[in-house]
């Protein structure tokens, strides 16, 4: 619906494009559905719900939500009847694959003739002879009432719709496994019916809403921040942000209306090392990134002095919504990859946070960055020292925990997924008995030196089941086993094609 009144707002007024005609019934339909999310947002709306004088909603019809969705996947070109806009040139518009549900998303009718309509493939190059749109009142100019009445929702719905910067005219949506990790499973779509299919066809899927308006750069390449992030406690809360992040760029330049190209809009390193990258390891450095930042805005230090605040905010916000539901141990830790993109109107959104993020050494610099974080993060951990060491070198920054948060980053995070559906941290997950624990000083030398940096004895809490060689062993011959059968089915299958 929003869709619908923002391609009428570009479309048509005063600006309005040569050729345009709006479906009267579709636009108050529209403006209707908008309305009531409206309503949905008010929470006065829903105390006065059992007030005799307050209206009684009525229900919108299957079919109209089918014929609302529809229009709303229409493009420019085709409200405005323009030249080319069938997808080929015998002037058909193929009818989008239903696969059992309606375009709506509810299920479709079982009827025989229902069944025969749905496969039905091809449409008149005419939308208004459309079926879902038959006997609809097609206008050069909408009512003025009407008029009116629209552009007023649709501002009223983009000032309290704190997501309304990640629409597109597409509407997109990213579908991915929820027990999988490196890009592995994840797909593009814009149908209804297909991500409810997808979803069927497998479980534990996550369905968040696809960014559509992304910061592009390098030719137009999609990235998202890969931002470390350490948690030496949740109770009382303690956390870290290394002070560097680096960019994950996809191969190709982003390209809405090409979905299926993952190289396009995936930005994970396991996808992209199989095409051609447009930098070295398909990565670049927050130096660059500051770089472009000031070509955009003219400003030096911008990613400081307004995106690192941010930042800060997302990642605050993400751990204490969680921060009840981990189970607290002594003395143990978590390393959190966030993954934030940044759209046009260079405003951050949180997509995933990552458990054991890949540390991969693509490039020489980040291989000394990762090296960097590494050696640090292990000071802090075992030593206490999450003091800088005077080298100049990207540190772990502590956050200040103390109070709410307040600042830019507020309200801006997107749907958060936890790569393995749990938001368990720091906790013994196995449900195994903790081990005896073990008892480290900071730099590893004898307890009772006197010389060197000061030093502090930590315990570390070992958790997990005590590891067995047997098991282990069975574990290896079964793997060796898989691998054998699948090299010798790879083999025999060219032998076989030969014959």
């Amino acid at each position: 619906a929003v869709n619908v009144l923002r391609q009428h707002r570009r479309l048509g007024g005063c600006c309005r494009r040569a050729g345009y005609m709006c479906n009267e019934h579709m636009l108050r339909l529209a403006v209707r559905v908008v309305s009531r999310w409206l309503e949905d947002l008010d929470g006065s709306f829903f105390e006065d719900e059992d007030d005799p004088a307050q209206p009684k909603r009525t229900a919108i019809r299957d079919d109209d939500w089918d014929a609302l969705a529809l229009y709303s996947a229409l493009s420019d070109a085709q409200l405005c009847r323009e030249d080319g806009s069938a997808d080929d040139s015998t002037g058909v518009q193929r009818r989008m694959r239903l696969r059992g549900f309606r375009t709506s998303g509810g299920a479709a009718p079982q009827e025989p003739q229902d069944r025969d309509r749905q496969k039905a493939v091809v449409r008149p190059d005419d939308i208004r002879a459309w079926p879902e749109f038959h006997s609809h009142i097609w206008r050069d100019e909408p009512p003025p009432a009407l008029e009116e009445v629209a552009a007023s929702v649709l501002k009223e719905i983009e000032k309290v719709w704190p997501q309304v910067g990640l629409q597109g005219p597409t509407n997109a949506w990213i579908v991915k496994p929820g027990n999988n990790s490196k890009g592995n499973g994840i797909m593009c779509m814009k149908s209804l019916p297909e991500i409810l299919h997808h979803c069927g066809t497998g479980a534990d899927r996550i369905v968040q809403k696809y960014i559509e308006r992304p910061l592009t750069l390098f030719n137009g390449r999609k990235f998202d921040i890969r931002q470390w992030v350490l948690v030496r406690s949740y109770e009382p809360l303690e956390v870290y942000m290394f002070s560097e992040c680096y960019l994950r760029l996809c191969n190709a330049p982003f390209d809405l209306g090409d979905l299926a190209n993952k190289y396009a809009h995936i930005s994970n390193w396991t996808v992209n090392k199989n095409g051609k990258n447009i930098t070295e390891g398909a990565v670049a450095s927050l130096g660059e990134f500051e770089a472009e930042l000031r070509e955009i805005t003219g400003e030096d230090g911008y990613w400081r002095s307004v995106l690192w605040p941010q930042m800060e905010a997302i990642v605050l916000n993400s751990l204490r919504s969680v921060q009840h539901a981990v189970v607290q141990r002594p003395e143990c830790f978590e390393l959190y990859g966030f993954d934030v993109m940044i759209d046009q109107d260079l405003r951050p959104w949180l997509l995933e946070v990552n458990l054991s993020p890949a540390c991969d050494p693509r490039t020489q610099w980040l291989a000394d960055l990762v090296q960097r974080m590494a050696v640090r993060l292990l000071d802090i951990v075992l030593g206490g020292d999450s003091e800088p060491d005077g080298s100049g070198k990207p540190e772990w920054v502590r956050l200040d925990t103390s109070g709410s948060v307040d600042g830019p980053g507020l309200g801006r995070t997107a749907t958060t997924a936890v790569s393995d559906g749990s938001p368990v941290a720091t906790a013994n997950t196995s449900g195994a008995p903790a081990a005896e624990a073990l008892s480290l000083t900071a730099s590893g030398a004898a307890s009772g030196s006197s010389t060197g940096p000061s030093q502090r004895r930590v315990d570390l809490v070992v958790v997990g089941r005590a590891a067995s060689m047997r098991a282990e062993r069975r574990l290896e011959t079964a793997w060796r086993r898989k691998t054998a059968l699948r090299t010798l089915q790879r083999v025999a299958r060219g032998h076989l094609a030969r014959l």
